[in-house]
């Protein structure tokens, strides 16, 4: 499975945990041979909500590069 990953924060900051968790949960929900990934790292409490929310919209195709 190939993996792209798109860094769409600003800040510098990475956290490597929630990116962890996001690949894990791509890994489990998704079937495709390609997977467009958007990681945006939250700087909210409710962040581990948001990355199950992307994981699923993912997982159902409905994700999208916003800037191409």
């Amino acid at each position: 499975m190939k993996l792209q990953i798109f860094d769409l924060s600003r800040s510098f900051q990475t956290s490597y945990s929630i990116q962890s968790w996001l690949l894990y949960n791509v890994a489990l929900y998704s079937r495709a041979q390609s997977v467009l990934l958007l990681t945006v790292i939250p700087h909210f409490t409710n962040q581990f909500s948001r990355a199950r929310r992307l994981a699923i919209l993912i997982s159902h195709g409905c994700l999208f590069h916003p800037w191409s």
